[in-house]
C-alpha cells in the first residue's frame, strides 16, 4: 500500500498530471478562439475524463502530503497550503458533479417548479399527451407502449379502426419498444441531394440555376424540383429579389385560374380544386380514399394578415393570393391551414404541432407568371418543360416580359434587369430527391440533430429528430412522436411571479434596475415565502440562489422575468480552501523553519 502511495505522490506523477493539464489548457484555449466558449465547456471542461484528470491531481497532492507524515513545525505552511488546495479541488469537483444551475422564465401570474439547463434530452410523446424523456447519447433505449398511452381520443395521432394493426398487448404493463440513438450531430443542417435518374424512372423534372449579380452581391446556385416529398414548394424559391419558378410548358400559354393541388407522396395528383371560379366553393371536399376532407375553403386574392386572421384588402391593389381551409381526418380532427401562393414558407414559420400525420402534398398555385396580371415584386424567372424534354425560360418584371427563349445548359443568359444573369447548370427530366443530415461547414447556422433506429410499421428505419421540430413515427400498434427537448431539472420548491417592475433612468427608457415580486412555496415543508428579487440581490433558500438575469415583454402574454437558479454545494469547501491556501502561503514565508547546521 505504501508503495502505491509513494508512486501516486511522487514528483514524476506530479509532472505527468501537470503536463497533461498544461496541454489541455493550450488546446482548449486555441479551440475556444475558433469554436466559442460553449463548445469548449462541453468538449473539455464538462466531460468525464476531465473530472478523472482533476481527481488524479487531488490524489497526487493528497498522497504527497501523507508522505510527509509525521509533520514538523517547519512544514506547517506546506500542510496548510496543501489542505487548502485539496479543499479547492474537492469543492470544484463537487460543484461539477452535484451542482445545479439553469434558467427559469416566468410571466406574471405564472408558477413553475423546474429549470432549463444547457443541453437536450430525447422526448417521446404519446397520443394521450403523456411524455417520457431519455438521455441524449448514443446507445439502446426502451419505452413501454400501453393502451392508456395510445388513447386516440386526444387529437394527436389518427389510429383508424380496421387498419390491420394488432391492438392487443402482451400483458397489462404494455408492449416494450426498443430503439437506438445511432448518431448525434451539432450545428446540423438538412441538405437536399438531387441525383439524376435513368429514363425508366418516373418523370420528375428539375433544373439547377445559378443567379449572379455584382450589384446585388448575389452568387447562389439552387435546385428547382417538380416533385419533392418533403418540400411541397420545391418548384419555387427566392434568392434576394429574384424569384425562380419551374412550370410545365403547357401552362405557359393557357390562362390558369388559381387552384389548390393535392398530391400523394409520390407526386400523383389526387384532386385539383378551382378556387377562383364564379361558383361558390363547396363546404366540404373529400380527398378520395385518403380519408381526409377539406372544409371551409376560402380564397383571398388580396390577402393580408390582421391580428390572427386573414382578410381581403382589394383597395391595397397588391395581388397576394392565399387560401384558408381546414384539413379534417377520419376522426374529425380539424387543423387550420393557411397557404400563400407567393410565400410558400409562411406555414413553416407557424408549425401545427398537433396536425394529423399524413403523406399529402398540398400546394396553392395562383397561375403561371405569363398569364397573371400581377406577379410578386421583383424579378421573376420561370423555366418551362414539356414531355419532349424541350426547355424554355422567361424573365419578367411584374407584367413586363424582359427576356425569353429556349434553354441551353451551360449557358449564362442576361435576365434583362440590372446586371442579373442566370446560368443553367443542369436541366433534367428524371431525378431522385433525398435528404441527408450533415454538420454545417460553410458558416450556416444549424441545430442539434439525432438519428434514431426505430422499428416502424415498414421495418426498422432511420429517423432524424431535429431541434425545434417533431418527428412522428408509426409503430405496429400506433403512433408516437420523437422530439428534442431542453434538459430540465426539478426543484424542491415552486416559484410564482406576482409582479415585475422596471425602473428607468430619468428621461430615458434605459433600465436603471429591475426587480420581481415572487412567492416561493415548498409543499414538502408546507412553507410559503414572499420576497423581491432584484439586480445583485438574489433570493436564497435551502442552498439555492435565485438571480434576476433579464426580462422581456411579450405582446400576447405580458411581462416576463428570466431568473438564473443555482445551487453549488462545493462553495463552502472552495471558500475554506481559498483561505487555507492563503494562510499556508503566509506560513511558508513567515512561519517557523527548519534550522540547518553550520558548515
Amino acid at each position: 500500500m505504501m508503495a502505491i502511495i509513494k508512486k501516486l505522490g511522487s514528483v514524476s506523477f506530479t509532472v505527468v498530471i501537470s503536463a497533461a493539464l498544461i496541454v489541455l489548457l493550450i488546446v482548449s484555449t486555441s479551440v475556444e478562439a475558433i469554436q466559442g466558449t460553449a463548445f469548449v465547456q462541453k468538449a473539455f471542461y464538462q466531460t468525464r475524463w476531465f473530472d478523472i484528470l482533476v481527481s488524479f491531481l487531488w490524489i497526487n497532492i493528497f498522497c504527497s502530503t501523507i508522505l510527509r507524515f509525521p509533520f514538523k513545525k517547519s512544514q506547517i505552511g506546506f500542510l496548510i497550503t496543501h489542505v487548502g488546495i485539496l479543499g479547492l479541488l474537492a469543492g470544484a469537483l463537487m460543484a461539477r458533479t452535484h451542482g445545479v444551475e439553469g434558467q427559469m422564465t416566468l410571466f406574471e401570474g405564472e408558477t413553475l417548479h423546474a429549470i432549463k439547463q444547457p443541453g437536450y434530452t430525447l422526448g417521446v410523446s404519446f397520443p394521450n399527451q403523456e411524455e417520457t424523456a431519455f438521455a441524449l447519447r448514443k446507445g439502446s433505449f426502451q419505452f413501454m407502449l400501453t393502451k392508456e398511452r395510445l388513447d386516440a381520443s386526444v387529437p394527436f395521432c389518427s389510429l383508424k379502426a380496421g387498419n390491420g394493426h394488432d391492438r392487443s398487448f402482451q400483458n397489462n404493463t404494455g408492449q416494450p419498444v426498443d430503439f437506438n440513438i445511432i448518431n448525434i450531430i451539432e450545428n446540423a443542417v438538412e441538405r437536399r441531394e438531387v441525383v439524376p435518374g435513368n429514363d425508366q424512372a418516373p418523370l420528375n423534372h428539375a433544373v439547377r440555376v445559378r443567379i449572379q449579380s455584382k450589384q446585388l452581391a448575389e452568387d447562389a446556385a439552387v435546385w428547382l424540383v417538380e416533385h419533392d416529398a418533403q418540400d411541397a414548394a420545391a418548384d419555387k424559391t427566392m434568392t434576394g429579389p429574384v424569384t425562380l419558378v419551374l412550370r410545365p410548358q403547357a401552362k405557359a400559354a393557357a390562362a390558369q385560374k388559381p387552384v389548390l393541388r393535392v398530391s400523394d407522396k409520390a407526386g400523383h395528383e389526387i384532386a385539383v380544386i378551382d378556387v377562383g371560379g364564379d361558383k361558390p366553393l363547396a363546404a366540404s371536399i373529400p380527398l378520395g380514399r385518403t380519408g381526409f376532407t377539406i372544409k371551409g375553403l376560402a380564397y383571398y386574392p388580396y390577402a393580408a394578415v390582421a391580428g390572427k386572421k386573414i382578410i381581403n384588402l382589394p383597395d391595397a391593389k397588391r395581388f397576394n393570393p392565399a387560401v384558408v381551409f381546414d384539413l379534417v381526418d377520419a376522426k374529425g380532427t380539424a387543423v387550420r391551414n393557411v397557404k400563400f401562393a407567393f410565400f410558400p414558407e409562411f406555414e413553416s414559420m407557424h408549425p401545427q404541432t398537433s396536425a394529423p400525420v399524413h403523406d399529402l402534398q398540398i400546394k396553392f398555385d395562383a397561375g403561371t407568371p405569363a398569364d397573371l396580371d400581377n406577379v410578386p415584386e421583383g424579378l421573376q424567372v420561370a423555366f418551362y418543360y414539356d414531355q419532349e424534354n424541350a426547355w424554355r425560360y422567361q424573365s419578367r418584371l411584374q407584367d413586363k416580359i424582359l427576356a425569353e427563349g429556349p434553354l441551353t445548359t451551360g449557358a449564362c443568359v442576361p435576365a434583362g434587369w440590372m446586371d442579373v444573369d442566370f446560368c443553367v447548370e443542369a436541366a433534367l427530366s428524371h431525378v431522385h430527391v433525398s435528404y441527408a443530415m450533415a454538420q454545417s461547414k460553410d458558416g450556416q447556422q444549424g441545430g442539434l440533430a439525432a438519428a434514431l433506429m426505430v422499428p416502424s410499421v415498414s421495418g426498422s428505419q432511420v429517423y432524424w429528430v431535429f431541434e425545434d421540430k417533431t418527428t412522428p413515427v408509426r409503430l405496429a400498434k400506433g403512433e408516437v412522436t420523437f422530439l428534442l427537448k431542453p434538459r430540465t431539472a426539478e426543484l424542491p420548491f415552486s416559484l410564482a411571479l406576482k409582479q415585475f417592475r422596471k425602473i428607468d433612468y430619468p428621461g430615458t427608457q434605459d433600465a436603471a434596475s429591475y426587480e420581481s415580486d415572487v412567492v416561493l412555496a415548498d409543499a414538502k415543508r408546507k412553507l410559503s415565502l414572499e420576497g423581491t428579487i432584484a439586480m445583485n440581490h438574489p433570493l436564497e433558500y435551502q442552498g439555492y440562489k435565485i438571480f434576476q438575469s433579464s426580462y422581456f415583454t411579450d405582446p400576447q402574454y405580458g411581462k416576463a422575468s428570466v431568473f438564473t437558479v443555482a445551487r453549488n454545494p462545493g462553495i463552502p469547501l472552495i471558500y475554506i480552501g481559498s483561505i487555507l491556501a492563503c494562510l499556508g502561503a503566509l506560513f511558508q514565508f513567515y512561519g517557523p523553519r527548519q534550522k540547518t547546521a553550520a558548515a
